[in-house]
């Protein structure tokens, strides 16, 4: 009994306990369109009342230690205070260090006063008005998102919600077929799970959320990169490997179950493999669902620098989903009619591409090699007999 009331002690205090240490914050500045270090810049970490600031040394890089666990600002200025970038409200906690990439425009030499201001929202020369940003922790907060990236960015301006079943992406009034999708360069020809021919949307959201450092929308106005885009863009930036040590992420979620491992490779290399896999169909089963849902995914992401201005990044996506037909269930007469023309299913999504950067003075050189396959299977029988002479649908 003793032995009981000790382990329940320590279950209960251990949330505090992590609570109540130190985060850690490392990462690198380099100038913007390239991988040149940026040497003499300052850095300020603010938290409420908690302020620490440091100075990039050697490769742009920098770390903080004993910070406050929670939400924080960081302010990077460069060495003359004529340039000011900021990253709002970047997650910090104990359990692993944020690691950050921030890239800074070159300065300015100038002749006269400049007034010097940092907005809250990014844009850029090519798409001006049309862009919208939104980091990690803005999709964490997110009200209903349930660490899905499509249902995150149904809040933004511009963008129709659904509200049957599905998460079609519509932009402008646009059809979601219409829509591209881009991770680290590399094209995406879905991001959901159960998604149908010509749409985007599914139930379950395809990509691993711990992988994506940021999002950006485009609305209109789309930049010269994006290609075969009718309504609307949506350009992820995912986030490199802990360069500390390995480490695992378990994720427990309604309908489903995920781990998130990373691996420091070197110096210059990481990375990051997640899987996936549901449940739901028990819980489909246990309320007389007459369709029982099942998928699971995997992704993963290598990347490495190889040279000082040169680096390769190699991802996939996959996902793979079915749905079968209960009817040894004692629903309801309305939910087994439906068995009488549900099909039953297989679909597959798997996506592995390349891309290769060089980092010229004028600007830099990008090569992009992958490769997408959707697959989607269905066969109806008459009676759900499951015999040829008895098939209605293939």
């Amino acid at each position: 009994m003793k032995e009981r009331i000790r382990v329940f002690i320590i279950l209960v205090l251990a949330p505090f306990a992590a609570l109540a240490q130190n985060a850690a914050l490392r990462g690198q500045v380099i100038f913007e369109g390239t991988m040149e270090a940026a040497l003499g810049y300052r850095i300020t970490v603010e938290h409420g009342s908690f302020r620490a600031e440091q100075t990039t040394a050697r490769e742009g890089a920098f770390a903080f230690s004993n910070l406050p666990v929670g939400l924080c600002n960081i302010r990077v200025s460069s060495p003359d205070g004529t340039s000011t970038t900021v990253l709002h409200e970047q997650t910090l906690n104990a359990v692993k260090p944020l690691e950050l990439r921030i890239e800074v425009e070159r300065p300015y030499q100038v002749l006269e006063e400049v007034a010097i201001s940092a907005e809250a929202f990014q844009t850029t020369e090519e798409t001006p008005l049309s862009i919208k940003n939104i980091n990690w922790s803005e999709m964490q907060r997110m009200p209903g998102a349930t660490l899905d990236i499509s249902k995150a960015i149904q809040s933004f301006p511009g963008v129709l919600p659904k509200s049957s079943f599905g998460y079609n992406i519509s932009i402008r009034g646009g059809a979601s077929s219409e829509n591209a999708y881009r991770m680290d360069g590399i094209d995406l020809p879905t991001i959901n799970h159960f998604s149908i021919q010509g749409a985007s949307g599914g139930a379950v959201s395809l990509l691993n959320m711990d992988f994506i450092q940021g999002a950006a929308l485009y609305s209109g106005a789309f930049p010269s990169s994006m290609s075969n885009v009718l309504s609307g863009a949506l350009d992820l930036d995912l986030r490199q490997a802990r360069s500390d040590r390995p480490g695992v992420r378990m994720t427990l979620g309604a309908t489903d179950v995920g781990a998130t491992l990373e691996l420091p490779l070197n110096e210059r290399s990481g990375l990051m493999v997640s899987a996936r896999n549901s449940f739901s169909q028990h819980y489909f089963k246990l309320f007389n669902i007459p369709v029982l849902p099942t998928y699971q995914d995997a992704q993963f992401k290598f990347y490495t620098r190889l040279g000082s201005q040169k680096d390769l990044t190699i991802l996939g996506v996959g996902g793979w989903d079915s749905y079968r037909v209960y009817s040894e269930g004692r629903g309801s007469d309305a939910l087994l009619y439906n068995v009488g023309y549900i099909p039953e299913g297989e679909q597959s999504t798997e996506v592995l591409g390349a891309r290769y950067r060089h980092f010229v003075p004028d600007g830099v050189k990008t090569l992009v090699v992958s490769r997408d396959r959707i697959t989607n299977d269905a066969d109806k029988f008459v009676g759900n007999t499951r015999q040829e002479s008895d098939r209605q649908l293939r």
